[in-house]
């Protein structure tokens, strides 16, 4: 697809180098990094009471970010770990549900309420 396009852009040094590698013109490709502030958000009110070990996901639900993966992984778990996501499933549309107990869904939350639930993670 990269011949069809007029720029790719990669997201970081590492990926454009990649890019190069298998054969994207350099002039074809832009580098945007991931915009991550220097200064966390201020962060919002939130609440996590359980015994459990608390592991939090921030993330697109699909395929790609292994979220099927996790669901797996936690299930026979339940009785000491306990799992909350931030965020949904964007490709398909599709409304993904946990097949695992110990998952709860948090959808899309602000930058303040994730870094609320950072807080509160192991």
């Amino acid at each position: 697809m990269a011949r069809l396009c007029d720029r790719i852009v990669a997201v970081s040094a590492i990926d454009a180098t990649k890019g190069r590698r298998i054969g994207i013109a350099d002039w074809r490709l832009q580098t945007i990094l991931n915009g991550i502030s220097a200064t966390p958000p201020l962060p919002g009110k939130a609440r996590w009471d359980d015994s459990r070990r608390k592991v939090l996901f921030i993330g697109r639900l699909d395929r790609q970010k292994g979220f099927d993966i996790l669901d797996e992984a936690v299930a026979p778990l339940a009785d000491r770990v306990v799992v909350r996501v931030a965020g949904a499933s964007i490709v398909g549309g599709s409304d993904v549900q946990p097949k695992a107990k110990n998952i709860e869904l948090l959808g899309w939350i602000s930058a303040g309420d994730i870094e609320a639930q950072l807080r509160l993670s192991d």
